[in-house]
């Protein structure tokens, strides 16, 4: 196994005693799960590795796209359920806007065949206006709730890249979060 990276102090362990209080908040990957033995190793976003047995991953920790119940709700309430998520991992699904370079593209790829009917045209403007679905996982980013849309940290962006994503309440049909599935109808 690759020796683990070197995280940064945050105190001196030296002066750790009995009694003190910890606390963070930490996003994981799942890296491997060992049914025999009951543990799954994690990878947080820096890079360091854990071992955590199953019992604690359970009790401890909050999955993404994992939940016991489904529940169908109106759009205000799975936005609210969206803006109340704090600092819990979740799965949301929404409508992400087309750039003007995501419309040229498509406009690009059209063929005359296409364009020809009134019927194929109106879908095509139908689904440039209402953007392509998009599935991100991530968290909400405090206090960054703006013009009806969340500020989210994408957590499946490659190291380096940009990972601040906005969430349009307008077009959240689906969240996943502490448990849960809550979905309205689109």
């Amino acid at each position: 196994m690759s020796e683990q990276p070197k995280a940064p102090r945050r105190f001196d362990v030296k002066r750790l005693q009995v009694g003190e209080r910890l606390s963070r908040v930490q996003y994981y990957k799942v890296v491997a799960v060992d049914d025999a033995g009951g543990v799954v190793t994690l990878e947080n976003t820096q890079g360091l590795r854990s071992k955590v047995s199953f019992e604690v991953a359970a009790a401890e920790l909050h999955a993404a796209s994992l939940y016991a119940r489904e529940e169908q709700v109106s759009r205000t309430e799975l936005v609210e359920r969206l803006t109340h998520a704090g600092d819990t991992v979740f799965t949301v699904r929404f409508r992400k806007q087309l750039t003007e370079k995501g419309v040229s593209e498509k406009l690009a790829s059209l063929t005359p065949e296409e364009l020809a009917d009134d019927r194929a045209r109106r879908a095509i403007v139908r689904d440039l206006l209402e953007g392509e679905e998009r599935v991100l996982v991530g968290y909400l980013l405090p206090g960054q709730e703006r013009l009806g849309r969340s500020m989210v940290i994408d957590l499946e962006v490659e190291d380096g890249e940009h990972a601040v994503r906005m969430v349009d309440h307008r077009t959240v049909t689906e969240l996943i979060c502490k448990n849960v599935r809550w979905w309205c109808e689109g």
